[in-house]
């Protein structure tokens, strides 16, 4: 029997190194380089023979429909690295729902609307009469209106906000724009354009 044909892949390419060693070291004889083909052709051999089981091993698995885990135990194909380690299925605590805080201008008509600008995260600027002069937070005292990109980009001059004038309640909104405290707003907003550090408390004064 042929010692090439039982030895595995790995031993035979171990076997040709050495062969092919003597080759660049020098001592090569005649009956090494019979060696070397000798082994090369029992590695072309045991190619030709896995192909073929793992053809008809493939060809098996389609005919039956077997699955990994008819051929494998869980532990083997955990072990080889096709499944995700195992992970804690301890339910999480449920989290706290956010509350939405009422605000007085929620119920108050909408003045102006600029639509939102061109490009991510470019928001625009919706305004409910007397927010301007409500605090962000208990905490944080600046306007709960934001000086979005939208307005502070279009809005330079009461005119120019004035054309933002919203077609929602159009009459009653310059109707109310219109009068003292109409005006007294509109004034806040220009002033919080042009410096945002400004407190609510600050704002009322003006």
């Amino acid at each position: 029997m042929n010692a090439q044909a039982t030895k595995s892949l790995a031993e035979l390419n171990k076997d040709l190194e050495a062969a092919q060693g003597k080759l660049v070291n020098g001592g090569f004889k005649e009956e090494d380089f019979k060696a070397i083909k000798d082994i090369q052709a029992s590695i072309k051999k045991f190619e030709d023979e896995k192909n073929a089981n793992v053809k008809s091993i493939t060809d098996k698995i389609t005919q039956f429909g077997f699955t990994l885990s008819d051929i494998f135990t869980y532990a083997d194909i955990k072990k080889a690295g096709y499944v995700k380690a195992d992970v804690s299925t301890t339910p999480r605590a449920p989290s706290t729902p956010r509350v939405k805080v009422e605000r007085p201008s929620d119920k108050g008509i909408e003045l102006f609307n600029i639509p939102k600008g061109d490009g991510k995260g470019a928001r625009g600027f919706e305004y409910n009469k007397g927010r301007i002069f409500e605090d962000a937070s208990t905490t944080i005292k600046t306007p709960y209106a934001s000086a979005s990109k939208a307005l502070v980009g279009n809005v330079k001059t009461k005119e120019d906000l004035m054309k933002f004038v919203s077609a929602k309640n159009k009459a009653e909104a310059t109707n109310y724009l219109n009068s003292p405290a109409g005006q007294k707003e509109v004034n806040a907003i220009l002033a919080y354009i042009k410096n945002d550090k400004l407190t609510v408390a600050e704002l009322k004064a003006l």
